[in-house]
Formats: C-alpha cells, sequence, structure tokens
C-alpha cells in the first residue's frame, strides 16, 4: 500500500510538471497552424556577377595605368571586362600579377575581354546566397515574426516562411527591397542624350525615382548603406515622413572631410541606383544625415528596416508565392483536442470497468 501512494505522487508531480511547462512554455507554432506567407525566391545571380565586374573594373583600368599599359578603355558587362588596348601589350603579366581570379576569355584586334575563372564564379554563387539568407534573417527579425523558416533550397534558391504575417505585398515589400544606399557627387543634371555624351570610365548616369531627371554623377560613393550605424524614420522640414540616418564614427570623418570640401556641389542620395533627392552641401557634415523624397509612413518604416538590416548582395526574382490561412491547422488542432478528450474519458471508463475501486 506504501508503494502505491509513492508511485501516485511520483505520478502526480510529474504530471504538474509536464501542465506547468506547457503552460510556460508553449510550443511555437508553426506555419500549417498559424498561418501565414510562403515565398520561394532566386538572388539575381547574373546582376550580382555584373556588379561584381563593374567593381573590378574602376582597380582593373588604375592599375593597367599604372604599369603603363596602353590603354584605350576599359568597359564591364555580363559577359566580363573588355579591354581596350592602343597597341598589342602584353596584359597577361598585369593579370596574373594583380588580378589572378581572371583570365583571358577572348583576344581579338585591338582588345581581351577577361572574365572571373568558374572557381571564382561558383564561390560568388555561394557567397551571394549565403549573404542573401543572412540579410533576409535580420530583416524579418525587423519585422518581429516569431520562429520564421529561412532556408537554402537547391543550389541558388531560397525558401522564406513566415507565421503569423498575413500581408503578403509587405513581406515582399521588405524582403525583395536591394536598399544599396549610396551618397555620390553631382556632375551634371540634363537630359538622358546631353549627358550620355559625357561619359567616362569615373562617372556614371543615373535617373530620378521617378524617371523625370538625369544625374550625371562620380562613381566612386562618397558613403554606402555599409558605413551606417542606424537608421529610423524621422521628419523633414515640412513634417513629411523621412529617414535619418548615423554613420559610424570612421566613416564620420571622412565624411565630413569630403562635404568640407564640396561645399557649394550636389550630393546625390541613390537608392537601388535611382536618385531619391540631390541636396546642395550648405555645409560640413559628420555623423548625421536625412533622406527625403516624400515617401508616405510606411516606405519610410521599411526603408529605415532594410537599410539597419544592411543591402541585399542582388535582386532577388519572386518565383512563388502563397498565403496560408490558419484554417486547416485549427482544424487540426480541434480535432487533435477531441481525440484527446474521447481517449482519456474511454481509458477511465476502462480502467473504472476492469478494476473497479483500483480503477478510480
Amino acid at each position: 500500500m506504501k508503494n502505491f501512494y509513492t508511485n501516485l505522487f511520483v505520478f502526480l508531480l510529474l504530471w504538474v510538471a509536464s501542465v506547468g511547462i506547457v503552460f510556460y512554455k508553449p510550443v511555437n507554432l508553426g506555419l500549417d497552424l498559424r498561418g501565414g506567407v510562403s515565398i520561394l525566391l532566386q538572388p539575381d545571380l547574373s546582376y550580382a556577377l555584373e556588379q561584381e565586374y563593374q567593381r573590378l573594373s574602376k582597380d582593373l583600368y588604375d592599375k593597367l595605368r599604372e604599369e603603363r599599359v596602353p590603354v584605350l578603355d576599359v568597359l564591364e558587362g555580363k559577359e566580363g571586362i573588355k579591354v581596350e588596348l592602343l597597341e598589342d601589350a602584353k596584359i597577361e603579366q598585369v593579370i596574373r600579377k594583380h588580378f589572378p581570379r581572371f583570365e583571358i576569355k577572348e583576344r581579338g584586334r585591338g582588345y581581351v575581354l577577361l572574365a572571373l575563372k568558374e572557381q571564382e564564379i561558383s564561390a560568388l554563387r555561394e557567397g551571394t546566397v549565403s549573404q542573401t539568407i543572412e540579410v533576409l534573417r535580420k530583416r524579418i527579425d525587423e519585422l518581429g515574426v516569431v520562429q520564421p523558416v529561412i532556408t537554402k533550397v537547391g543550389q541558388d534558391r531560397v525558401l522564406v516562411e513566415l507565421p503569423g504575417l498575413l500581408d503578403l505585398d509587405r513581406a515582399k515589400s521588405v524582403i525583395g527591397k536591394t536598399a544599396l544606399l549610396e551618397l555620390k557627387l553631382v556632375v551634371d543634371v540634363g537630359s538622358k542624350e546631353d549627358l550620355e555624351k559625357r561619359l567616362t570610365p569615373d562617372l556614371e548616369l543615373l535617373p530620378s525615382r521617378d524617371n523625370t531627371q538625369w544625374f550625371l554623377v562620380e562613381k566612386t560613393a562618397v558613403i554606402t548603406g555599409a558605413d551606417l550605424k542606424t537608421a529610423y524614420t524621422s521628419q523633414d522640414e515640412f513634417g513629411r515622413p523621412a529617414v535619418s540616418f548615423e554613420l559610424t564614427d570612421e566613416t564620420a570623418k571622412k565624411f565630413g572631410e569630403a562635404t568640407e570640401k564640396n561645399i557649394g556641389r550636389a550630393l546625390a542620395i541613390v537608392l537601388d541606383k535611382k536618385v531619391i533627392s540631390a541636396p546642395v552641401i550648405r555645409s560640413r557634415i559628420t555623423n548625421m544625415g536625412q533622406i527625403t523624397g516624400q515617401f508616405t509612413l510606411d516606405e519610410a518604416k521599411e526603408l529605415a528596416i532594410v537599410l539597419r538590416a544592411g543591402a541585399l548582395p542582388t535582386k532577388v526574382d519572386f518565383l512563388q508565392e502563397s498565403v496560408i490561412g490558419p484554417s486547416l491547422g485549427r482544424d487540426a488542432i480541434e480535432q487533435g483536442i477531441k481525440a484527446g478528450v474521447l481517449g482519456f474519458v474511454l481509458l477511465a471508463l476502462l480502467l473504472i470497468f476492469r478494476y473497479k475501486t483500483a480503477g478510480i
């Protein structure tokens, strides 16, 4: 009899502990039980490769001039970097010495076409997908989604599942925005046709946000989104939504020197290769700035989120998207509760019928 009461006490103690765990540490419900958004996306690797060629082309041009290789021009594209030579120079030596990632893909009269080696392209692909997952995780954390699923699917696809979030448009807006922020000095403003005639390897032509105006700007940015310490929503001088940002200490010093040297010039605020605004530098600017551009409040909030999380390494393509309602999960939970209650009642009746008082 003593053993019976001991066993009963231990059973009750374990039962109370189990109930306490359930109530104080509830199980987080997934997409099938809470409902939410499911998105399958793919980073645009061809665009990432093109951006890498654009980044490397200026370094290549400067190094060739430094090594006194007679170069007419260096042009980047999707296939690689085309180097136009004034004469048949020994460019291979410079490439092997300073740019071992490249190989000569094609040689013609007066030019060579350089491209990244196959293993370098594979490494770029892996890095792009990994960085995309990391940035998406940071952005989704800012949205406050509990236990999101962000995982690599296949070689270069990413599956994103957001339990509890049913607004597909908002999810796509936050997830898919590249948010590449650059501040660049403006050379001139005018029509696309006139400004194209003045393009050089050090300059680029960018449209305004509404594509009604064109800006000729220096290709090298004064600062980028990677230099930001934080970003948050604010208001401009007219009370409209804006995004303010703070720079890291090291960048603030560099930005202060650059703005002091260029007082009176316009500074283009470029987001995803479009000029949001181009205010004139009136005085030295150090650790703070503001992005204005007739944003709505939601747009300003989303922009602040993606700037804090960082820019995606490339554009992303949405391959599949769906909103899953919680009705299926709710039905499963209700059926599970009914089955559990019915099973408990039947077991209790069986024990009482078989063991009488002991069963109770």
